[in-house]
């Protein structure tokens, strides 16, 4: 005789009542035979800021390398960065308001580093915490000049069954924030990655420099130096020629800007000479010579403009045109050889207008990609009115190839020989610290990484603090080098490095890790707290020391469980079989494990991603309890419970939620009696099987 009943509900608790009842026969036993749930599984990863004393927060937690500049980013940088997420002006009113430097270095602070929790009051506005790689990403842009550094780290998205619009409070110092309008995405980083993007526009925007000019760097009885040092103007007799010898352009989005004053029929130039200056600035400059004609003096301008006022009908126009490079003429009369140096001018001829004494003409440079081992520099011409050149429209754009890209542009002024033709206000963005660096990277023979992307861990002592080494390996860079504090070559650690893309554009990527602490597991290291059956987001999340964190204190598991328990609660059947932990301190059902009728494996493929997990148990072999009852009864009811115990705390969890419905299929049989009448030599029974 056997008996199945399928029972169903859309809990892990419940009460199944049939219509007509059940006769249960005498010494009867069950199994379970089959197990259909789906349980919500959300894994929460965090990764904590180890306690870094105030003064230890000015030494260097990263160490980063973009095309031969290195920067070695703090502690404190680091909290800076964090400061301005999602932007400067938002972190006042963002979820980590409250989260001062002392608190984000007290040991408390959790980035979580894969699901994403939305939070807003209006449902419009929402806000989340910072990424951990967006606050690496902004350090790297903060430390830079001309380098703007994203976070565009892969995620993978699953359904883990939270429902959005749930509510959650911040009890921040100003007052309580009741966000009504809460949702989690169940996302994990599948590949950290950090984009750098060559970007000069706030380069043009550092202060300037007044033109400054050494009587040497001016043809003698040619210009007359005026104003503040930084003005020109030309002198009657001889072809004006003048180097600014000791102007030191930043190369990376630096410009050279003049406003050019003609006075009638006269002619000027001004550009830039790309050969640049020798070993010695001091005395290997370019030397003022004599020409007869200033177009036999434009051709030493590799990129430039020439301005001309011309007459038409008695009017004075005031045109320009632009210096691109130069030819070189050979002739050859059968008997001697001569050639002639000529600009190139684009358009040949001068018929571009501008209002004299008025408009200013920048010269913007710029760094190109790396060809085949030479480096391209991109020249902007651009005119216009004002203070910001951002403004200015470009007229022109030029592109040079150069076989060494250290090079120190010498700009050149030459005029007619005509008096009164003027450069006024002659200023220029002299080299910042990163272009002096990376030509530093330039002129090295000991391996610079240039046209690379790389970041390591930093030179600060506290990197061999347990915490501390722990935090930046849950960052993913792999840091088990010993004796940090006395070394001399930062290079002989392990570092995170791209040749990818191109010398304006490069992604470096890094496997997401999976580090536990080696200490404390409050302190350092990448932790993994589970739910199953959770689907309420106050109870995994909770505001606890001026930020949203994870709540270790509500059911949260270090470990997934291997199987689902599976009781039948209202009824007398025992299990023998297994090992048996005591009932003291369980919690949940009081029934212990006395009304087991089966486990489930729970088998979970990736378990460090929020997900559905979808249990389909089916036995062919099914193990039977004994319900013990000596006698017939009937039954129309069976109270299921499916539940899982924590061994390491030893206590039993209930499944608050699951997806969908769960089914249970019991099989009754009488369970016949076991012989025992089968007697041995020494009088000792035996049951006969």
């Amino acid at each position: 005789m056997s008996i199945n009943t399928v029972l169903t509900s859309d809990r892990t608790q419940f009460k199944n009542f049939l219509s007509d009842g059940i006769a249960i026969p005498a010494n009867a036993a069950v199994a379970l035979s089959k197990c259909a749930i789906d349980v919500p599984v959300f894994a929460q990863k965090s990764l904590v800021v180890p306690i870094v004393e105030n003064v230890a927060r000015t030494t260097n937690i990263f160490t980063v390398t973009i095309d031969g500049i290195e920067k070695e980013i703090t502690f404190r940088e680091f909290y800076t960065a964090f400061t301005e997420y999602p932007d400067a002006g938002g972190f006042a009113t963002g979820l980590d308001r409250d989260v001062t430097e002392d608190i984000f270095y007290s040991g408390e602070y959790e980035f979580f580093t894969n699901n994403k929790l939305y939070l807003a009051t209006d449902n419009i506005l929402y806000q989340a915490k910072a990424p951990l790689i967006w606050v690496i990403a902004k350090a790297i842009t903060n430390a830079f000049q001309f380098y703007r550094c994203t976070d565009i780290t892969d995620y993978k998205e699953t359904f883990c069954g939270i429902p959005d619009n749930q509510s959650m409070v911040g009890n921040y110092a100003g007052g309580d924030v009741n966000y009504t309008d809460c949702y989690v995405r169940a996302v994990e980083p599948t590949e950290y990655k950090l984009n750098v993007v060559y970007e000069t526009q706030t380069q043009s925007q550092r202060a300037r420099t007044d033109a400054a000019f050494d009587a040497s760097d001016l043809l003698t009885g040619t210009w007359a130096i005026g104003g503040t040092g930084n003005r020109l103007t030309s002198q009657a007799g001889n072809v004006n020629i003048g180097y600014g010898n000791g102007f030191d352009i930043d190369t990376n989005g630096g410009f050279i800007i003049v406003t050019p004053t003609l006075v009638s029929n006269g002619v000027s130039a001004f550009g830039l000479s790309l050969e640049g200056l020798g070993s010695d600035p001091a005395t290997d400059v370019y030397l003022p010579k004599t020409y007869t004609s200033i177009s036999l003096a434009t051709p030493i301008i590799d990129i430039g403009i020439q301005f001309e006022a011309t007459q038409v009908g008695g009017v004075d126009y005031f045109t320009y045109k632009i210096i691109d490079g130069q030819e070189q003429h050979v002739h050859y009369d059968g008997a001697n050889f001569s050639t002639q140096n000529l600009s190139i001018f684009k358009p040949y001829d001068a018929v571009s207008q501008f209002t004299n004494a008025n408009d200013s003409f920048a010269i913007v440079i710029r760094r190109g990609n790396i060809l085949n081992g030479n480096s391209q520099f991109v020249f902007d011409i651009k005119m216009g009115t004002g203070a910001n050149i951002n403004t200015y429209t470009t007229v022109y754009t030029s592109t040079k190839t150069l076989n060494n890209p250290n090079i120190q542009p010498v700009p050149a002024f030459f005029s007619s020989a005509i008096a009164g033709n003027i450069f006024n206000n002659i200023e220029y963005i002299q080299s910042g610290v990163d272009s002096v660096a990376q030509g530093t990277a330039f002129k090295s023979v000991l391996g610079t990484r240039l046209d690379t992307f790389s970041i390591k861990v930093g030179t600060s002592p506290l990197l061999d603090d347990p915490d501390v080494r722990d935090f930046v390996n849950g960052v993913g860079l792999s840091f088990y080098g010993a004796d940090h504090i006395n070394h001399a070559v930062t290079d002989a650690y392990t570092f995170k490095i791209s040749y990818e893309g191109d010398a304006l554009n490069k992604v470096l990527s890094w496997e997401p890790p999976v580090v536990s602490s080696t200490q404390n597991p409050s302190y350092g290291g990448v932790r993994t707290a589970y739910w199953l059956g959770e689907l309420t987001l106050a109870n995994i999340f909770r505001f606890a020391n001026s930020s949203f964190r994870v709540n270790i204190n509500n059911g949260v598991l270090q470990d997934l469980p291997k199987y689902l328990n599976v009781f039948l609660l209202n009824h007398t059947n025992k299990n023998y079989t297994g090992s048996f932990i005591g009932t003291t301190g369980i919690l949940g059902s009081g029934q212990g494990e006395d009304k087991l009728v089966g486990t489930i494996p729970f088998v979970v493929n990736n378990p460090d991603i929020s997900q559905i997990v979808s249990v389909n148990y089916e036995t062919f072999n099914p193990y039977y309890r004994p319900l013990n009852n000596p006698n017939v009864y009937s039954t129309n009811e069976f109270i299921i419970e499916i539940s899982y115990k924590d061994f390491r705390t030893d206590e039993k969890h209930q499944i608050n939620q699951i997806d969908g419905l769960c089914k249970v299929e019991l099989n009754i049989i009488k369970k016949p009696l076991q012989n025992f009448k089968k007697t041995l030599t020494n009088n000792s029974v035996v049951p006969i099987i």
